[in-house]
């Protein structure tokens, strides 16, 4: 299985154990801002939930430094690794992470629980835009993000609302269009933020090409008559 194969076996599995109801709110490629890391899924749910994926054509070479990045902002971290990958992956490597194990058809297994984070307050304006950091900072009676006055819990909100805000659109789509389904590769393209707009796009470009196809067709009519 490929990454994108992987992914949604990962989601088809985590939606199966979701209560019904309003799912998490998921993204795919969520960059770990400074860290210099992307997790290969980021979940907003009760937690905040990083999932790196290593398939079987992955090299662990990066993962203890990944693994690290992940420790620092995600509430869980969970590492779904290739069978083959099983033996080289050590407790010290997942820095607290679970450790699922995924087959060649898709079975997954949890190998190991792996334990929560404690998340600094730095790590969640890691992940703030720019204009994010300015509409914490500036609210009415707020300080500096670190100051006193802007209690850590105030921090991990505003990252909250600005996740959802992000990506609650593209979510709520992505889980509307593989309900009662087994969500498949294709589908994770849902998972864009951009996805709608490269759509609207699209649908625009085609529209422009039927209609000049529509005019070049009447003119060879014309010219055809009139010749």
């Amino acid at each position: 299985m490929d990454e994108a194969q992987i992914k949604a076996a990962i989601l088809t599995h985590l939606r199966s154990t979701v209560r019904r109801g309003k799912k998490p709110t998921v993204t795919s490629e969520f960059s770990l801002g400074s860290a210099s890391v992307r997790a290969d899924l980021a979940i907003l749910a009760d937690e905040f939930i990083g999932i790196e994926i290593k398939s079987a054509a992955d090299s662990l070479k990066r993962l203890p430094a990944q693994m690290s990045g992940y420790a620092m902002h995600f509430d869980r971290v969970i590492l779904v690794a290739a069978e083959r990958h099983l033996k080289r992956v050590s407790e010290a490597d997942l820095c607290g992470a679970a450790l699922w194990s995924i087959t060649a058809n898709g079975v997954i297994q949890t190998l190991h629980a792996g334990e929560a984070n404690n998340i600094a307050p730095a790590a969640y304006m890691n992940l703030l835009t720019q204009a994010e950091i300015e509409r914490l900072i500036y609210r009415p009676m707020a300080r500096m993000p670190m100051a006193p006055g802007l209690a850590d819990r105030q921090i991990r909100l505003a990252f909250e609302e600005a996740f959802e805000k992000r990506y609650t659109a593209s979510s709520d789509a992505f889980w509307r269009a593989v309900a009662r389904k087994r969500i498949q590769a294709d589908d994770l393209s849902l998972l864009s933020r951009f996805a709608e707009e490269r759509l609207r796009r699209k649908a625009l470009a085609e529209k422009q090409a039927d209609f000049w196809q529509g005019w070049a067709d009447s003119l060879r009519s014309e010219y055809a008559l009139t010749a």
